[in-house]
């Protein structure tokens, strides 16, 4: 009988203990949720050609606008942004080709994952945008290789800087490219495990829209991503999230041809995706949007890369180099035996972004603070 209440005890005790555990979780749980800043938009929606609404979400209130439209529009922003100016653009860049030369300067960054402050200062550091934000950079290039989506809470902001840049680049001779990565598709395919929780929580919530929904077809954002592409050649240098398997460079997909491809899996079923062998194949591990093999092997999943295949694909798509984001690396270095360059640096630990600088055809890390070191 004593064994028994000594063991009552005991049981009650750790009950006891783990019930305190969870309700101090669930207090900072709590306190750290309503830190958070659930401000966020513009979000425009496309009623008709001529009337768009503006959704902003400030201070727990839904706010829309309506505006007419004639070939441009201009708005401010509202809640802590009102000083900036959104310009509805009246087309995107063109490509008439994916492959581009005699280019003077590219600027690539990539896997920005919603960290506004640090993409805002790293451009700001490498002499691309003024404090101001507008274009500086002239006739040079900037290459965002992917993956602005998830994981941040600023992925909104992200977006329509580099939106207002391509404007101001074009208007100065130089570009702005935006490259669709992993987590592109997966939200404007519906796919939120990785959104941080504001987005389900603010906006969405509010306005019962989807966050999918929010970066749908008859969206600002969700028209203009649509036209970006999955790779892009830029003087003899190729740039993609991922990577390019040796699968398609054997099958002879061009450059034209695979971002066809990439523009045309964006909005398909569950059911197509599932009978398409060939977009089935684009949207898993061996698509440009996911491959790992040029930098590790894991199992079968993502089969190494072999020198021969390497050589194979660069000589199909006539370059000397590939530039990939996706895959985190502790700074930005090289694989393939040079051939390579990865791009996707670990934030927090490096307590900043760093970009890739390529110029008189060197390549060079630039660092959070704007410093320039040779890549080795």
């Amino acid at each position: 009988m004593k064994t028994n209440r000594l063991t009552f005890s005991r049981f009650f005790i750790l009950m006891l203990s783990l019930l305190l555990i969870s309700q101090a979780f669930a207090q900072e749980s709590s306190s750290d949720s309503s830190n958070i800043d659930y401000n966020e938009g513009p979000h425009v929606y496309w009623q008709n050609d001529s009337t768009i609404n503006v959704l902003y979400y400030c201070s727990d209130s839904l706010i829309i606008n309506s505006l007419a439209y004639s070939n441009s529009l201009e708005f401010s922003g509202l809640c802590n942004d009102s000083h900036v100016m959104y310009k509805i653009a009246s087309n995107y860049t063109q490509y008439p080709s994916y492959r581009l030369g005699s280019v003077p300067r590219i600027f690539a960054v990539s896997d920005l994952h919603g960290e506004f402050e640090y993409f805002e200062e790293l451009l700001v550091n490498a002499k691309i945008i003024d404090k101001d934000r507008h274009w500086i950079y002239g006739d040079g290039h900037l290459i965002i290789v992917g993956d602005v989506f998830d994981r941040g809470d600023k992925v909104t902001e992200c977006l329509w800087l580099i939106y207002l840049l391509e404007q101001e680049a074009i208007k100065a001779g130089g570009q702005v490219h935006l490259l669709l990565g992993n987590h592109e598709i997966m939200v404007l395919r519906g796919d939120d495990r990785y959104i941080h929780e504001k987005y389900l929580q603010g906006i969405s919530r509010k306005s019962r829209i989807e966050h999918r929904d929010l970066f749908g077809r008859d969206m600002e954002l969700g028209r203009w991503l649509r036209t970006k592409p999955a790779a892009l050649v830029i003087n003899d240098v190729l740039f993609t999230h991922g990577g390019i398997a040796p699968y398609y460079a054997q099958n002879s997909f061009n450059l034209d041809s695979l971002n066809r491809l990439a523009a045309n899996c964006i909005d398909i079923s569950s059911a197509e995706k599932a009978f398409d062998d060939e977009k089935n194949h684009f949207l898993r591990s061996l698509g440009p949007y996911w491959y790992r093999g040029y930098q590790m092997s894991i199992e079968s999943r993502y089969p190494e890369t072999t020198p021969d295949e390497m050589t194979s694909i660069l000589d199909y798509y006539k370059v000397h180099t590939i530039v990939v984001g996706h895959s985190e690396n502790d700074s930005i270095m090289t694989f393939q035996n040079n051939r390579v360059i990865g791009i996707d640096v670990p934030v927090f630990d490096l307590d900043g972004l760093h970009g890739l600088l390529i110029e008189d055809g060197k390549f060079f890390i630039v660092n959070q603070q704007g410093k320039t070191s040779l890549l080795k």
